[in-house]
């Protein structure tokens, strides 16, 4: 009777254990699962961190106008910020070149063509009673002189040499009366006290001019 109700009580005992264990067993396996899906996620997270780093070491995944962040996908479909940085880049093309930063672009002037043609200049010459002021000028090309009377008689200025105005070129007195009068250097008449006469200087050189009426006073306009 003992030896039954031992092998009983054994038995039960058995039981209980076997009970007890597959219990704890079930409560570790959750936090097995736990631990697994956290290794996952980091195993993620570490691969779409090297695909970041790899794609901005290569060059991979960024704009040829740069200003947009780099990134990676992830293996479970999430995009992935990559190095956190913005790349500026810049571009240049023809005679020009535009730098964009971010999302604004800024146009530079193209490099050695600041420069632009200079306006050309009018210049003035009184005519005195004592004779031109300033005698003697230096202009560019295409700029511009005009003589204004403010002596006390009518004065004839016109390019050398008296009495024909040939020096200039393409002048001569002879043409005073046609059609390419005002492409002459020559007022072809004398101008009266409170007028003026001007001429555009297309030709390089030093011209001598007289005034032709009197033949008394003489100058010149260098053109450079």
């Amino acid at each position: 009777m003992d030896k039954k109700f031992a092998l009983s009580a054994l038995a039960i005992f058995s039981v209980l254990a076997i009970l007890v264990l597959s219990g704890c067993a079930q409560e570790k396996q959750p936090d097995a699962q736990t631990q697994q899906q956290g290794s996952n996620a980091g195993g993620n997270d570490a691969k779409a961190t090297q695909g970041g780093n790899d794609s901005v070491a290569k060059g991979e995944g960024t704009t040829g106008s740069a200003g947009k962040e780099t990134g990676a996908t992830a293996k479970d479909g999430t995009v992935m910020p990559g190095a956190g940085k913005e790349t500026d880049g810049s571009a240049a093309k023809g005679d020009g070149a535009a730098a964009v930063t971010g999302n604004e672009t800024t146009t530079t002037p193209p490099a050695g063509n600041e420069g632009t043609t200079a306006q050309p200049k009018e210049y003035t010459v009184k005519i005195t009673d004592t004779g031109y002021v300033p005698d003697k000028l230096t202009i560019k090309k295409g700029d511009k002189v005009t003589w204004v009377n403010e002596s006390s008689g009518d004065n004839w200025p016109a390019t050398a040499k008296h009495p024909t105005h040939e020096v200039y070129p393409g002048s001569s007195i002879a043409k005073c009366s046609g059609a390419e009068k005002s492409t002459i250097f020559d007022a072809c008449s004398g101008i009266r006290p409170g007028q003026s006469y001007s001429f555009t200087f297309n030709e390089k050189g030093a011209w001598a001019y007289h005034e032709h009426i009197a033949v008394k006073m003489f100058g010149q306009i260098t053109v450079e």
